[in-house]
């Protein structure tokens, strides 16, 4: 295991970040986990959608062939 040292002046991108900061990352996550989810949630309603479509239409051509081949 590496063991890095501590440093006693720290970069400047290693600043201290302000509230705000934290508060638009912590939107930014929020948003991106929620819009994620939600599309998913809308892909799963069209596949089931879809999957009531197909077996519709399958029904439907069986009971065609069922007439026309008895």
């Amino acid at each position: 295991m590496e063991v890095h040292p501590h440093i006693a002046n720290p970069p400047a991108r290693w600043a201290k970040k302000n509230f705000k900061e934290y508060f638009l990352e912590f939107i930014m996550i929020f948003l991106a986990v929620t819009l994620r989810f939600k599309t998913l949630v809308e892909i799963n309603i069209d596949c089931k959608q879809n999957l009531i479509t197909l077996f519709n239409k399958l029904s439907e051509i069986e009971r065609i062939m069922l007439m026309y081949f008895g």
